[in-house]
């Protein structure tokens, strides 16, 4: 792992936000007015398994930035940006919050919400790993998103694959410099699979 400063561009944060919500969104079906849509992933039940505290602060950080873009993919008019800034601030680098601010803004301009519950179904911890002055930490999950849908202002389905996929492997590299307090996301990715 590099420790190298990064550089951002505005490709580069639009890209990131493009990696963020690919497959991270989900396609919805008409909505129906009298539902209300929870904008939290909801878990598996599984066996809870045992973290040491960096790996359950990695992991807390992580779920906090997840569960903000499935809130903000549910109604991106809702989530302002400072709310945003305020949220993602003590978990996350500038880039990663740049990310998640663009990713908000395409959502917004483009008129799209997403309806339904993602489910995140297996959820896995990495062990500590240091590399420099940082310590990383990687927290994966596998998102089952089929029962969510993407409409766009008129309420039409949105099908495309780059905003719509039924299983996502969602990753994300949090880390802590040394003498700093919190792992913070630093990047993140998606894979799309074919199940969970």
């Amino acid at each position: 792992m590099s420790t190298r400063p990064r550089i951002w561009t505005a490709a580069a944060a639009a890209a990131l936000a493009a990696v963020l919500l690919a497959g991270c969104t989900t396609s919805q079906a008409v909505i129906d007015p009298t539902a209300t849509p929870s904008a939290t992933p909801v878990p598996s039940p599984n066996p809870t398994p045992t973290y040491s505290p960096d790996q359950a602060t990695a992991l807390a950080n992580a779920t906090t930035f997840e569960n903000l873009l499935a809130r903000m993919r549910h109604d991106p008019r809702m989530t302002g940006q400072l709310t945003m800034i305020k949220i993602l601030k003590p978990i996350s680098d500038a880039p990663m919050i740049q990310a998640a601010l663009t990713a908000r803004n395409q959502w917004n301009q483009a008129g799209w919400s997403e309806t339904g519950d993602q489910k995140i179904v297996t959820t896995k911890v990495g062990d500590p790993t240091t590399a420099g002055t940082s310590t990383s930490i990687t927290v994966t999950f596998c998102k089952d998103q089929t029962a969510t849908r993407v409409t766009d202002k008129k309420g039409a389905e949105i099908t495309d694959s780059a905003v719509h996929v039924p299983y996502l492997l969602r990753t994300y590299e949090l880390r802590k410099a040394k003498g700093a307090k919190a792992f913070k996301v630093w990047q993140a990715g998606g894979q799309v699979v074919s199940g969970c």
